[in-house]
């Protein structure tokens, strides 16, 4: 299950902290949130501190979001 909160620290910026498991369904779900948030005009980051395990999928897109947002708190289990 994956558990997903956003937190605007400033006018200009958005955090969206992760938490749980990014499987098939939570792998929609992040999709769907960072993308709206992408598309906008806020500096996006993704907190990735509560997430505890991502499947094939899931690293790879957490690959391809590097490239538009910034990563914090990445787990040793995930290399981007």
């Amino acid at each position: 299950m994956i558990h997903i909160q956003t937190h605007y620290p400033d006018h200009e910026s958005i955090v969206i902290r992760v938490d749980g498991v990014i499987d098939a369904e939570g792998l929609e779900v992040l999709k769907e949130v960072c993308q709206r948030h992408l598309d906008g005009r806020r500096r996006v980051a993704l907190d990735l501190d509560g997430l505890v395990q991502a499947n094939r999928e899931g690293v790879a897109f957490l690959r391809e979001v590097v490239k538009r947002a910034r990563i914090l708190n990445s787990p040793d289990f995930i290399l981007l």
